[in-house]
């Protein structure tokens, strides 16, 4: 296989317990740098641009593998991208000195304000100095959200704990994977579309006020496809990521990892193991969907852990969207 996204798992230990983790209660181990190694041999064919992203766990428990890692991936002969995705609790001058040397965008995993964060996460004093030192540092961010029952209500309100960094970047929105320690509930359907359109309302007005606006994944995506502009969802949705663990087990993404379903072998990608490549958003509602042959599609690991009702939330969640965008067009005419 052709390797376009490689997600390292550096370790599996994390400071924090949300309640959602897919990681459920799996016991911690760091990654070696005999298995990192042999990772990045399994990235290093081809010519095409190959993005990798450091996670866990929490990758930061580890500064000195994280900077190892990332020197190794500079020395690969083909163009390279690096993303580290953090909780933002542990993070420090020194780390940020090295995201920007090195190049690496940094994610933050935050689910809206202080208090909402801190139901869902914990740890939100330390994430919220830690988007402070991103901003003091001049680090620019994005910042990822899981949406559940717990946080749907006050999604709109993440725009706003933006608005003053002006290095944030912008935001996406990570449905609930029912896996893994689920302590929370996924949003209830008719819940999500009232709270987007808010969300929506409200990054508007912020935006007008920014000198670089924040960007929001999920319309933007959507934007493409109503532009006309073709593709899959991820790279798993053409076989073309690779998630290693710590151990050296490799599976087609993060969300999959530990599950012996996905499991593609140990350090040698089996072609033959189920994969996330025949897993498609489509139900029977699909074409008497406004967004019939423009829809961006979903997660397939979410369509995997999801069944029923919360694996077409995404279809609420674009419907609304899309609504939104149709209204701006309607005053633009």
């Amino acid at each position: 296989m052709t390797v376009r996204y490689l997600i390292l798992i550096l370790t599996t230990r994390c400071n924090l317990s949300c309640r959602y983790c897919y990681n459920g209660n799996e016991t911690g181990a760091d990654m070696t740098p005999e298995i990192l190694g042999r990772a990045f041999a399994l990235a290093s064919d081809g010519s095409e641009p190959l993005h990798v992203q450091f996670t866990g766990g929490e990758p930061t428990l580890r500064p000195d593998l994280l900077a190892q890692a990332a020197e190794e991936a500079r020395r690969l002969s083909r163009p390279v991208t690096l993303a580290v995705q953090t909780n933002g609790t542990l993070l420090t001058p020194e780390l940020l000195a090295l995201c920007q040397t090195q190049g690496i965008e940094v994610g933050m995993s935050l689910d809206g304000p202080p208090a909402i964060n801190e139901l869902t996460r914990g740890g939100s004093r330390e994430s919220f100095e830690g988007l402070r030192l991103l901003e003091t540092r001049g680090v620019d961010f994005n910042v990822t959200a899981v949406l559940s029952r717990a946080n749907v209500g006050f999604i709109a309100d993440l725009p706003l704990v933006l608005a003053g960094f002006a290095h944030a970047r912008g935001f996406g929105l990570d449905l609930l994977v029912k896996k893994g320690r689920a302590q929370v509930e996924p949003v209830q359907v008719g819940d999500l579309a009232p709270n987007i359109r808010k969300l929506d309302e409200r990054l508007v007005l912020i935006n007008r006020q920014r000198t670089r606006p924040l960007v929001w994944r999920e319309k933007e995506l959507l934007r493409d496809r109503m532009a006309g502009h073709q593709g899959d969802f991820c790279h798993a949705c053409r076989g073309e990521s690779l998630a290693v663990r710590p151990d050296g087990w490799t599976y087609p993404c993060g969300q999959t990892s530990d599950s012996p379903e996905f499991l593609f072998g140990t350090q040698t990608p089996n072609a033959t193991a189920s994969s996330l490549i025949r897993l498609k958003l489509t139900g029977p509602h699909c074409r008497q969907c406004a967004l019939h042959g423009r829809c961006p599609g979903e997660c397939p690991s979410r369509l995997h852990y999801n069944r029923g009702e919360e694996a077409f939330l995404i279809c609420e969640l674009y419907r609304a969207l899309n609504e939104s965008l149709e209204a701006v067009l309607k005053k633009q005419a």
